[in-house]
């Protein structure tokens, strides 16, 4: 009598193993499928084209910690950042604005209305370090809509650059020269 007994025990054994390895190891039972999401190291490179051509192009970006305004600056990013000061120099009609992101979770303890106008001004306050003139930088701010620029407590690409053409002449002037053009036309 204990010879059947103890085939059944193990019978049930063997089976219960098989159900386990089969639904949970393997997620192949029945019903939906288990899914496990796994945050992805998002794509960051520091890009930057004026008139089609590529000034800038290293596989690194600026990164901020999370509710910071200081970057981390590694090396292939810092290169990017002395031919960008070098390009602004060689053309005077240039100057560039830096846009700074965040997120509307972040904690804001800078003096600056927004996370984002803080980082940009303190890449400005690299660039100019660097010997860019201060009169042709600009910044702004750009609020993200998700989270998808952090990876580990830390933003990704928290800047992006744009190339402007340097106005020449203040507007000012620019609007009295257009009010003197009509007046001579009469």
């Amino acid at each position: 009598m204990r010879s059947p007994l103890l085939l059944l025990g193990m019978l049930i054994v063997g089976l219960a193993f098989i159900y386990w390895y089969t639904c949970e190891v393997n997620c192949v039972c029945f019903g939906p499928a288990k899914t496990t999401t796994v945050a992805s190291k998002p794509n960051y490179k520091l890009t930057l084209k004026d008139d089609g051509k590529t000034l800038i192009n290293v596989i690194d970006g600026f990164k901020f910690g999370d509710s910071s305004n200081k970057p981390y600056l590694s090396n292939p990013t810092d290169k990017g950042c002395d031919q960008l000061v070098s390009y602004t120099k060689d053309n005077d009609a240039k100057s560039i604005t830096v846009t700074g992101s965040y997120h509307p979770d972040e904690k804001n303890n800078s003096k600056f209305p927004t996370l984002g106008l803080a980082r940009a001004e303190a890449v400005k306050n690299l660039l100019v370090q660097k010997g860019m003139p201060a009169d042709r930088i600009n910044t702004a701010d750009r609020k993200l809509g998700s989270r998808s620029s952090f990876y580990t407590d830390t933003l990704f690409n928290g800047v992006n650059f744009k190339i402007d053409t340097k106005r020449l002449v203040s507007k000012e002037v620019e609007e009295n020269i257009k009010a003197e053009s009509r007046i001579l036309r009469l």
